[in-house]
């Protein structure tokens, strides 16, 4: 569905099996908080040494079933080593709706050369096949076990932006497993949206961490007021 707008959507597009809606936290000011809570925000704070700012979404109705990979060569930041990510389980997650599969220590694993760097961007030799199989035989040869994280609704799991992680199968076709991702980065990292890189960045503040507003659709931001008040915003 590429990048239209939620308001645009057909209702089947939230029966997709693996279908995910981008940055729902810009319309939804429910979605700022759960970005932005104040436990999330404390403890990446303390991990960066730097104000946090969340910078991208996902919400899925479904298990991803995402193949292995890692966060950084995808959601680019000004500086690599400042990425981390949250998921919050939304429900409590049955074993057999795709849970999050994960590799403890596999941060530090020899990391992937796409032949141009570090980073994915179209036109590299290599596909996510390719860094899938590169990851998994890392893991093998450090003596890294999968893990498999099966949450109650409420459970919030952050990672390093290099964790090995995926989406493991889907046993039961149908079963939901609701769940927001988050992508965190640094107010000395990211000064700009991606969507809008040369655009000076609308900025709410909500619990000491920043997000962006939406620089796309800026008519949509916090539409959906459930949640609570709306982030105020700052220079």
């Amino acid at each position: 569905y590429g990048t239209r707008r939620i308001g645009d959507l057909p209702p089947d597009a939230f029966e997709e099996p693996h279908f995910r809606l981008m940055d729902a936290h810009n319309p939804s000011v429910a979605g700022k908080m759960l970005a932005l809570a104040p436990r999330v925000v404390s403890f990446l704070s303390h991990v960066f040494r730097d104000t946090p700012v969340a910078m991208q979404s996902l919400t899925f109705k479904y298990g991803s079933e995402q193949a292995t990979h890692q966060d950084f060569p995808y959601v680019v930041s000004g500086v690599t080593s400042h990425l981390a990510a949250s998921w919050i389980a939304l429900e409590d997650v049955h074993p057999d709706a795709g849970p999050l599969g994960y590799f403890p220590g596999s941060h530090t694993i020899r990391k992937f050369d796409w032949e141009d760097g570090l980073h994915y961007h179209p036109g590299v030799k290599k596909n996510p096949d390719h860094f899938k199989v590169h990851l998994e035989e890392e893991c093998r040869k450090a003596g890294l076990e999968q893990k498999t994280f099966c949450a109650k609704k409420g459970d919030v799991f952050i990672w390093h932006a290099a964790l090995a992680h995926s989406g493991r199968p889907v046993n039961t076709p149908g079963i939901t497993r609701k769940s927001f991702v988050t992508h965190f980065s640094t107010k000395q990292a990211y000064t700009f949206d991606r969507r809008a890189p040369q655009q000076p960045p609308v900025k709410f503040a909500l619990n000491g961490g920043l997000v962006f507003g939406d620089p796309i659709a800026p008519q949509d931001e916090n539409v959906l007021t459930r949640g609570g008040a709306v982030p105020s915003i700052v220079p």
